[in-house]
């Protein structure tokens, strides 16, 4: 039986009660010629169903596949233009877990979205750029100072003892970027590094810098061709964090 409540009285009125059963409507009584549900009763929308579960079998078919004829590596790795896994265990690149791009404006290019890859050399490094550094401005200072070139080295295809190559011969070998810029690991990958100066987008704390060919650049172009790279790695494998 529900709980009954007294209300206190209006002056000049009786106390008045009430009960759960007006608020909630009367109890349930206890039938005996209820039976349960309906038995009488059929299946509805059997074509959903039936394509519901080619659905299923599909996807447990194309898991097979991947599965058997697929490399999880490629999902868990980035991969050099050579084909090295960054940061596998037991390989050269053990301990070059992150893969660094030569010329990242050249991943504003049509095709990127078209081969999913971004047309210019990638090599796997042990750690991304933290300075602006030119492979010119890294020659004329060399026999006074190796220390600009030794630190720029890290990010060329193959250690070189001095910058002997001219800039034209060095891109016809495709031995080293011509730039580097302030980056921060993101993805596995080296991203620029941006931030806003009073409201001024930059890149290393600079809105335009030499990209080593002679030519002058800018943050927001930069910021282009990394959206270009964020728009690759979504097609691949659902990476949206940093285009956001």
């Amino acid at each position: 039986m529900a709980k009954k409540k007294k209300i206190p009285s209006i002056k000049g009125q009786p106390p008045d009660t009430y009960s759960e059963d007006k608020k909630y409507g009367n109890p349930r009584t206890f039938d005996p010629n209820f039976k349960g549900p309906v038995a009488n009763r059929n299946c509805t929308d059997i074509l959903c169903c039936i394509i519901f579960m080619l659905f299923i079998i599909g996807y447990i078919l194309l898991g097979l596949i991947a599965w058997v004829h697929g490399d999880p590596r490629k999902v868990v790795f980035p991969t050099d233009s050579e084909g090295h896994f960054c940061g596998q265990k037991g390989t050269p690149t053990e301990n070059k877990s992150i893969l660094f791009y030569f010329n990242l404006f050249s991943c504003t290019s049509p095709s990127v979205m078209v081969n999913l890859q971004c047309p210019t050399t990638q090599i796997c490094v042990s750690k991304c750029p933290e300075k602006f550094l030119t492979y010119v401005g890294t020659q004329f200072p060399y026999r006074k100072d190796k220390g600009s070139w030794t630190y720029f080295s890290q990010f060329c295809k193959s250690s070189f003892a001095k910058p002997e190559k001219t800039l034209s011969q060095m891109i016809m070998d495709d031995d080293c970027p011509t730039v580097i810029f302030p980056s921060r690991p993101l993805l596995q990958r080296c991203f620029p590094d941006f931030s806003f100066v009073n409201g001024t987008l930059t890149v290393g704390n600079k809105t335009v810098f030499e990209d080593g060919k002679g030519s002058t650049r800018n943050a927001t172009e930069l910021r282009a061709a990394a959206k270009y790279v964020c728009k690759i790695l979504i097609s691949s494998f659902g990476a949206s964090h940093y285009c956001i």
